[in-house]
């Protein structure tokens, strides 16, 4: 038995998974949108280091987005559904224990530049980034 050994909770702490909200069933999901949603999620540093992907993000899926209805508590949520009018687009908003993006679905992100370049903007900010000199 071990005594007088302390352990930092952060290390030890389990974060729940980022939360990707998107409008249908991934089999609907189609190839440029999975593409779109994979680079997305690629350029998104959680910690120094770290990125994110596909297989360490919860998938939920919601045709109108409903913060209430998350499973589990997630600390970040990326929506990319129908919005209901008091969440705005492309802001960082906190929701009870989380803080949201907002984006539209991803069908109409890929063929919108000034959505993505938005969508960037908010996702620097969500996970703390701040902007890196080119």
């Amino acid at each position: 038995m071990l005594q007088g050994v302390f352990v930092s909770e952060e290390i030890y702490g389990i974060a729940e998974p980022v939360a990707v909200v998107i409008d249908k069933a991934w089999k609907n999901i189609t190839p440029p949108e999975r593409d779109l949603l994979a680079r997305i999620l690629a350029a998104v540093d959680v910690r120094p280091g770290q990125k994110l992907s596909l297989n360490a993000v919860r998938l939920v899926v919601q045709p109108i987005f409903n913060p209430g209805e998350l499973p589990g508590s997630p600390s970040r949520v990326i929506t990319f559904t129908q919005l209901p009018d008091e969440i705005p687009q492309y802001e960082v908003i906190r929701a009870a224990s989380a803080t949201i993006v907002a984006a539209e679905p991803l069908r109409a992100l890929t063929t919108n530049p000034n959505a993505k370049n938005r969508l960037w903007a908010a996702l620097q900010i969500q996970f703390g980034m701040g902007t890196k000199a080119a």
